[in-house]
């Protein structure tokens, strides 16, 4: 369990109607934005107030194990354009041109718990133009959902991991399908972006807004790469 210490970021990001400019990055699968939390066990029904956050993959990660977790900030000009043509494929936002972005990348990390070789790669991508928010949520290998101590046997059942996002206020949040459930394993499989294994949501206002796509197809992403900070 943990979290990096308070990353001050170098652009204040607009996010659920407010605006942010520094992060945490948990090792059980998100970032949040006003302080840190251990709780390792996903659950809505216990969400604190003034807690938003972005979870690609909320579930009690042990990194001791195995696995690692990468994050950076970054203007660079390529993946600037990439986010930009990423974001422009699934939103009417024609116009849109990323400024800034935040990745964090969770790599063949195991859970508490783990005696197996059962890994999970996930990634997140926070992307801005300074006046709109896109989150990306990209799934390489989901083999587990749930550790040990939140119920789970071999990395399956108990309460499994939770994909989606929290303004904070208890009032608005949205679940990924499958969370909570055992169908999350599947997520590689799911899409709201046209591609398998993506998701994609934005985050700016208080209330998220969702991509034009609602179906899968068979095309191929890969994950941005990974930068160890």
């Amino acid at each position: 369990d943990g979290a990096s210490p308070q990353i001050t970021l170098s652009t204040s990001v607009p996010l659920f109607g407010n605006s942010y400019s520094y992060l945490y990055v948990h090792v059980n699968g998100l970032l949040s934005f006003t302080q840190s939390s251990n709780q390792y066990t996903p659950s809505l029904s216990s969400l604190p107030a003034g807690y938003p956050f972005i979870a690609p993959f909320w579930a009690d990660v042990d990194t001791r194990l195995e696995g690692d977790v990468y994050y950076r900030e970054s203007t660079d000009s390529q993946l600037l354009a990439r986010a930009t043509t990423d974001v422009r494929s699934c939103f009417n936002y024609r116009g849109f041109t990323a400024r800034w972005l935040f990745v964090a990348t969770w790599s063949r990390v195991t859970y508490y718990g783990s005696q197996s070789n059962k890994v999970n790669t996930f990634q997140v991508v926070l992307v801005t133009d300074r006046s709109k928010t896109f989150v990306l949520f990209n799934y390489g290998k989901i083999q587990w959902t749930t550790g040990t101590a939140s119920g789970g046997v071999n990395g399956l059942g108990g309460i499994p991991a939770v994909g989606g996002v929290y303004s904070g206020d208890h009032t608005c949040f949205y679940t990924i399908p499958g969370s909570l459930s055992p169908e999350i394993i599947n997520i590689i499989s799911t899409t709201n972006a046209n591609l398998p294994g993506r998701w994609a949501i934005k985050v700016d206002a208080h209330d998220p807004e969702f991509t034009i796509f609602a179906g899968n197809n068979t095309k191929k992403y890969h994950l941005y790469n990974k930068t160890f900070k």
